[in-house]
């Protein structure tokens, strides 16, 4: 026998007898079974044209590797017993390889890690009958078993479905076995790191009028800033800037990375006087996915002042129609037909031939 340590083969033994009846014969073994040889069956009765099949099997499970020997000893037969000599060469049996001594996956949460593939060889003799299991119900091995030849290799592809994980660090323990191989059984260590997901987050950052304090006479301007408070880059947006009574633009806004702005100006022209409100708000086509899909609005809310306009709404004098000896006034009315306060002011009386005067 030529066998792989940690293995088992048979051989069988004929025995003949051509004489007449039949013959007892049994089997033992020399100085006694050394404990690795197997032999079925022992004894038994064999006659002419009837030969007996023995089975004798070699079990090198704990054979150490090296030369082996046995006499089996046939009795019954006439004359001395006959010896039968039993060899057994003991090679070196499969044992496990395993490359590389380790996986490691990272991925961001929500979804799956690229997989990886690692190498299961027999770097012994005779047949390596590997199986392999793992301790994850998010890690799947592409093949759970197979069988290799002395110096042959497979790979084995490792699957992550973490998609479902929570952030964090997780681990799991590959095995590769074989009751067989002098090394069984041997272990992968396998790693995760499931990363929080990065996303970007667009708000109003500032939404201003400027002047700050206009009147009707003054051209309005409305400047809003989008910034990008999120941990990933935003992709281009539109900004709305929505004002009833005036009316609703829309402006597009650029990528922007994490800690980026971008300032949008809207030139209003003159107003009325009123009151009016502001909403800018940031990807209103919803072309990002944010981190806080609630937080894209910001808002202004300004007075435009009405003038006051003053005038001489009448100037009479008195009496209607003097004479030389009479004393003439001259009374004017000023009034303020403007929407807000006139703050103080002067009126000038002009008459030629008698002068002119200044009154508070």
């Amino acid at each position: 026998f030529t066998l792989p340590r940690g293995s088992q083969a048979s051989q069988s033994l004929s025995i003949t007898y051509s004489g007449p009846g039949g013959l007892n014969w049994n089997l033992d073994v020399e100085g006694g079974n050394p404990g690795w040889l197997v032999i079925e069956p022992l004894t038994g009765v064999v006659s002419a044209g009837n030969p007996r099949v023995i089975n004798v099997k070699v079990n090198a499970f704990n054979l150490a590797v090296g030369d082996h020997s046995a006499h089996l000893v046939l009795h019954g037969f006439p004359g001395p017993a006959q010896l039968v000599d039993v060899f057994a060469n003991v090679v070196p049996g499969p044992s496990i390889g395993l490359a590389p001594a380790a996986l490691a996956f990272s991925s961001e949460e929500g979804q799956d890690p690229p997989s990886q593939d690692f190498t299961v060889s027999n770097q012994g003799g005779g047949t390596l009958n590997w199986s392999a299991s793992d301790n994850a119900g998010w890690l799947d091995l592409s093949a759970a078993s197979g069988s290799l030849g002395p110096g042959v290799s497979e790979v084995v592809t490792a699957s992550l479905s973490s998609a479902g994980l929570d952030p964090g660090d997780y681990q799991a323990t590959i095995t590769i076995s074989d009751p067989v191989a002098d090394n069984s059984p041997q272990t992968i260590p396998v790693t995760l790191t499931v990363d929080e997901k990065l996303e970007p987050d667009l708000v109003v950052s500032n939404l201003t009028h400027s002047p700050p304090d206009p009147d009707t006479n003054d051209p309005v301007t409305v400047t809003a800033l989008v910034k990008n408070r999120g941990d990933a880059t935003a992709g281009a947006s539109v900004l709305r800037l929505a004002i009833p009574g005036v009316g609703t633009t829309t402006h597009n806004v650029p990528a922007l990375g994490s800690g980026q702005s971008h300032e949008v100006q809207r030139s209003l022209g003159t107003l009325g006087a009123d009151t009016y409100d502001v909403t800018a708000t940031a990807d209103i086509d919803g072309d990002v996915e944010e981190s806080n899909e609630a937080n894209n609005q910001g808002t202004d809310t300004f007075t435009v002042r009405g003038l006051p306009d003053l005038l001489v709404s009448s100037v009479t004098h008195s009496p209607s129609n003097p004479t030389t000896k009479d004393a003439v006034t001259i009374t004017a009315v000023v009034r303020n037909d403007g929407t807000t306060s006139a703050g103080a002011s002067v009126l000038r009386l002009a008459i030629p031939g008698v002068g002119t005067t200044a009154h508070n």
